[in-house]
């Protein structure tokens, strides 16, 4: 199981968001590490936390998510370059896990394949692109260049903040409320 993976950095500000008030706390007490983890994510399980693929990852299988009984439980998943998920993949929430805590950061593109399911917001620095009958629960946001649904279905789950990670700081882009 990869949340179990070897922690290998700590994410500790020293100063830079000192005296920020409350995101600073949340930030804090949260204390994100950064578990490196395969190029495949397929048939694995995970916790919550920051994830690292250092060049593409890919969705193969079922990617099952474990919030440990958290609802407010954030999953990070950061891709050097690509994120793809064959056709046919599929996400599982378990323990109270919610797509609008699940977060893609995409170094370039995302592509899911024909009949793909993903849950989280998916923010690429260049394109996005659906194929046929691929659903994602959260929002598709591109940088530099065009999200591209070919019949495929995307909303934002409730309750949603999204946040940006650039760099070493998190900024708010959305809060949607119904």
């Amino acid at each position: 199981m990869l949340g179990e993976a070897k922690r290998t950095r700590k994410w500790r500000r020293s100063g830079l968001l000192k005296n920020q008030g409350p995101q600073y706390d949340t930030y804090n007490k949260h204390n994100f590490s950064i578990s490196l983890v395969p190029a495949d994510l397929g048939g694995t399980t995970v916790f919550p936390g920051v994830f690292r693929g250092m060049s593409s990852l890919a969705i193969t299988g079922t990617l099952t998510l474990n919030a440990l009984g958290d609802p407010n439980a954030v999953f990070i998943f950061q891709a050097g370059s690509t994120l793809t998920s064959a056709s046919g993949s599929a996400m599982t929430l378990l323990g109270g896990a919610q797509a609008s805590n699940i977060f893609w950061q995409v170094g370039s593109s995302a592509t899911l394949g024909t009949s793909s399911q993903l849950s989280g917001h998916i923010l690429a620095l260049t394109s996005i692109t659906l194929t046929t009958g691929a659903v994602v629960d959260g929002g598709l946001y591109a940088r530099n260049g065009a999200v591209t649904l070919d019949r495929s279905t995307a909303g934002i789950p409730e309750p949603s903040v999204l946040l940006m990670l650039a760099g070493c700081c998190a900024f708010p882009l959305l809060s949607r409320k119904r």
